[in-house]
């Protein structure tokens, strides 16, 4: 049970977690994975926790004896750009709270770079909001796999329950929907989630859970040949980097 301050995020941790804990496989990929806070419910033998801020990935890679044993991988990237991972090896792709943040005209390349990373056995976890890109972003997750659930969240009661202690759409730490009664009672209102998530009208987002990629030629996850740039991280910025230093060099 996720006793977050929203009722909606209390719904979406709850749902991911009950989802992720019966994945399992050998590569799971946390895209956008912030403070690694949902690498608790990964059950992959590997974490790839994948993030554009170095800062917080060298944070939380000064535990680095534990992430190693845990065989946990940081790598320094934008998803607008994964070249240097590998396609198709995947056996979970998570991404939440991440793609209403990147601008409109990056937002359906990211989704198409996660998508390619996923096995032919492997499960996508995309969190959206329904907004005027939602239909072309979910048109493009269906072009990669065959079988599809949505579940659409936000309801009327989360948006009013929320409204009442947001400030200029942040919520956060307010020092009373904080409070461990309160977040109980954003956990309970968020049960009602549970009845609703079928039906789209009024609410404001939606995880679309993908399985069954179309066409996919599995190949073993590697970071072979990635720069290591601090402790565990890996950057595909130094990575893509090189590339084009020895294409200038061949010019």
């Amino acid at each position: 049970m996720n006793f977050m301050v929203r009722p909606s995020k209390s719904f979406l941790f709850d749902l991911l977690e009950s989802k992720l804990c019966r994945l399992s496989g050998e590569v799971g990929l946390d895209a956008a994975c912030d403070n690694m806070k949902n690498r608790r419910m990964f059950k992959t033998k590997k974490y790839i926790g994948l993030d554009i801020n170095l800062e917080t990935l060298i944070k939380v890679s000064s535990k680095s004896t534990v992430l190693q044993s845990q065989q946990l991988y940081s790598v320094h990237a934008d998803m607008a750009n994964l070249n240097g991972l590998t396609k198709n090896s995947c056996d979970v792709v998570v991404s939440t709270n991440t793609i209403y943040q990147i601008p409109k005209n990056l937002q359906a390349n990211v989704i198409l770079n996660l998508c390619e990373m996923v096995n032919s056995r492997g499960t996508f976890i995309c969190e959206l909001s329904l907004n005027d890109q939602f239909d072309e972003l979910l048109a493009i997750i269906k072009k990669y796999f065959v079988k599809m659930q949505i579940y659409y969240y936000k309801n009327w009661l989360s948006q009013k329950y929320e409204k009442i202690f947001e400030r200029d759409g942040y919520l956060g730490s307010h020092p009373i929907a904080s409070k461990k009664f309160f977040r109980f009672l954003a956990w309970l209102i968020s049960r009602g989630e549970f009845l609703t998530y079928r039906n789209r009208r009024g609410k404001k987002h939606a995880v679309i859970i993908a399985t069954a990629r179309h066409e996919a030629k599995d190949e073993v996850f590697s970071l072979s040949g990635v720069p290591i740039v601090a402790g565990n991280i890996y950057s595909l910025f130094e990575y893509q980097r090189n590339i084009n230093d020895n294409d200038d060099k061949k010019n």
